[in-house]
C-alpha cells in the first residue's frame, strides 16, 4: 500500500515541478510523498532538518549514511527495503526500456568503496528472485535484459568477483548473439548443397567463430585452474567460465559455434578436447531443481551468481570441475587467475576494477 501511494505521488511531484508549481501544487505533492515515505519507513525532509534532529535524540540514530548500521545509506530506513526498492526500479527501467544511469550510481554511492560489493550482491539478489517467479517461456525472454541489468552495477563494483561475474555475463550476451545469427545465415542455405557450400556462408563470420574458440580455451583453463585447487578454495570465486558451464543454454550455444565454424577455426583447434566438454555438459549429470531463486543462481561460491533459464539442465559443480579430463589437461595452458582475467579482457568480456574503481564497461 505504502508503494502503491508512493507512486502517484512521485508522478504528481514530478509535473509540478516541471511547471514550477512550488506552491500549491507542488506542496500538496510534497505532503503525499512525506506521508507514503513515512509509510515505508523511508527517510524524508524532515530527518535532515530540527525534527529529525529531535527525533533522532528521543529515539536514536537511524544511520549513519553508508549502510554498515543498517540505516539505508540515505541516513536511515532498512536496507533491505531501500535495497529491494532499487531492485524493482532497476527491474522497471529494463521493462520500459529506460536507462538505469540513476539507480545503478545510488546503489554504488550507498554501498561506498568498500561496501559496494554487498550492497550489489543484496540489490541483484533482488532481481534474480523476481526472474524466478516467471515461468521458462518467460525466463528466456527476460534473461537478456537482467543481464544487461546486472552489468550497470557490476562493471563499476571493485574486486575480483565482481569482474569474474561480469566476464561470464558478458560473454553470455556476446555468444547468444552470434550463435543466433550465425544458426540463421547457414539456414538460409539449400539443404541440398554441399556441405562446403553452405560453410562457405559463414566465411564472413570466422573471427566470431575464433573468439568462440578462444572462450572454450579460456574456460578449459579456468576448469584446469580449478582442478589444481582445494574443492573449497575461494579462488575459485574468481576464475572467469566457471559458472557459463552451469547454464545448459550457453554450453549449447557455444557447442553449436565450436561445431560450426570446425573448419574455419585454426589449425590448433583439438576435436577431443570439445568432445570432452560436449559430453560433461550433455545434462546426463544435470540435477533436477526446484522453481525458486535457488536453481536461478546455481549454488555457486562468492557473492555473485549468474542466473539460468531451465532449472532442470542445471550441471553440477562436481560435473564443472570434471569437465577437462586429466588425459586432455596438457592441451590447455595452465594460467592464475589474474592471467585469466586479462585473456578475459582481451576478448573483449573484461569486467570490473579488481582493485578500485571500474575498469571497463563490458
Amino acid at each position: 500500500a505504502g508503494v502503491a501511494a508512493l507512486t502517484p505521488a512521485l508522478a504528481d511531484a514530478g509535473r509540478a515541478w516541471r511547471r514550477g508549481q512550488l506552491e500549491g501544487g507542488g506542496a500538496a505533492a510534497l505532503r503525499r510523498i512525506t506521508a507514503a515515505a513515512t509509510a515505508l519507513g523511508v527517510p524524508h525532509v524532515d530527518d535532515f532538518g530540527a525534527a529529525g534532529a529531535a527525533r533522532q535524540e528521543a529515539t536514536g540514530p537511524r544511520g549513519n549514511g553508508n549502510g554498515s548500521d543498517g540505516g539505508d545509506g540515505n541516513g536511515g530506513g532498512s536496507t533491505a527495503l531501500a535495497n529491494k526498492l532499487d531492485a524493482y526500479r532497476m527491474g522497471y527501467a529494463g521493462l520500459t526500456g529506460r536507462h538505469t544511469w540513476d539507480v545503478a550510481s545510488r546503489v554504488l554511492s550507498r554501498g561506498g568503496c568498500d561496501g559496494a560489493p554487498a550492497v550489489v550482491a543484496s540489490v541483484l539478489a533482488a532481481l534474480d528472485e523476481m526472474f524466478a517467479a516467471f515461468d521458462a517461456q518467460m525466463r528466456s525472454s527476460y534473461s537478456p535484459m537482467l543481464d544487461r541489468l546486472k552489468l550497470a552495477l557490476l562493471w563499476r563494483t571493485p574486486g575480483a568477483a565482481a569482474a569474474a561475474i561480469t566476464c561470464d555475463i558478458s560473454a553470455r550476451l556476446i555468444l547468444r548473439q552470434r550463435q543466433m545469427l550465425a544458426t540463421f545465415v547457414q539456414s538460409l542455405a539449400d539443404p541440398d548443397t554441399d556441405s562446403r557450400t553452405r560453410m562457405h556462408r559463414l566465411l564472413p563470420f570466422q573471427p566470431w567463430f575464433v573468439w568462440a574458440y578462444r572462450l572454450f580455451i579460456l574456460i578449459m583453463a579456468s576448469v584446469k585452474r580449478w582442478q589444481s585447487l582445494p574443492s573449497d578454495d575461494p579462488e575459485a570465486d574468481v576464475l572467469p567460465g566457471l559458472r557459463l558451464i552451469q547454464d545448459h543454454n550457453t554450453t549449447h550455444r557455444l557447442v553449436i559455434m565450436l561445431l560450426f565454424g570446425r573448419q574455419l577455426l585454426p589449425s590448433g583447434v583439438y576435436p577431443e578436447l570439445v568432445k570432452a566438454f560436449q559430453q560433461a555438459v550433455s545434462g546426463k549429470d544435470a540435477q533436477p531443481q526446484a522453481p525458486d531463486a535457488a536453481a536461478a543462481c546455481p549454488p555457486f561460491g562468492g557473492p555473485f551468481h549468474l542466473h539460468v533459464v531451465r532449472f532442470n539442465k542445471l550441471v553440477t559443480n562436481d560435473a564443472v570441475r570434471g569437465a577437462l579430463p586429466p588425459h586432455l589437461a596438457h592441451l590447455v595452458p595452465d594460467l592464475c587467475s589474474e592471467e585469466l582475467l586479462e585473456r578475459a579482457a582481451a576478448l573483449g568480456v573484461g569486467g570490473g576494477s579488481r582493485g578500485g574503481g571500474g575498469n571497463t564497461a563490458a
